[in-house]
């Protein structure tokens, strides 16, 4: 007896089309909503840190022990533990200090509060995993993927006319 058998047998057809639709569909967004990720935190996430963490937060600058330039530096945390716990709005201590309530980050002499939209995309990206397509501790001073990839010193050389020198 075969499966649609066994299906139509029960009176359960519809039942077959959901059982080979859910594993395409998961299969799918597998590959979907990790590209989906990448992206928002190319356009959206890493700007903003770039912009507004990254003064105190970058490289070699880890106020409190905390460098939000690489995935492994949020990981890590600072001295007050993990910056971020993926998928744990309130559990992040990022989403805490951008909100002003156990920290005030950015300090006010510092560029001050986020905006409610940068909040937003922050807790956002907090919530749906903070995904972060930066591999180990793999840093590029703040530009984008795209923007490295135009970068001088990674772009191909081009011909030179050859020059001949008279004696």
């Amino acid at each position: 007896m075969t499966l649609a058998e066994i299906y139509s047998s029960s009176g359960r057809q519809g039942n077959l089309r959901t059982a080979v639709a859910w594993p395409v569909l998961v299969f799918a967004l597998c590959w979907v909503l990790p590209a989906q990720a990448d992206e928002f935190f190319e356009k959206k996430v890493r700007p903003l840190l770039v912009q507004r963490c990254f003064p105190c937060h970058g490289g070699k600058k880890a106020s409190g022990g905390l460098s939000l330039q690489t995935a492994i530096g949020w990981r890590k945390g600072g001295e007050s533990g993990p910056a971020i716990v993926p998928g744990k709005v309130a559990d992040s201590l990022l989403i805490d200090a951008i909100n002003y309530r156990s920290l005030k980050m950015p300090p006010p002499d510092k560029g001050g509060k986020l905006s409610a939209e940068e909040i937003a995309v922050l807790t956002e990206w907090v919530a749906s995993g903070a995904r972060d397509p930066r591999q180990g501790d793999e840093s590029l001073g703040g530009m984008s993927f795209e923007e490295a990839k135009s970068w001088w010193a990674l772009c191909p050389c081009r011909q030179l006319e050859r020059v001949t020198y008279r004696k």
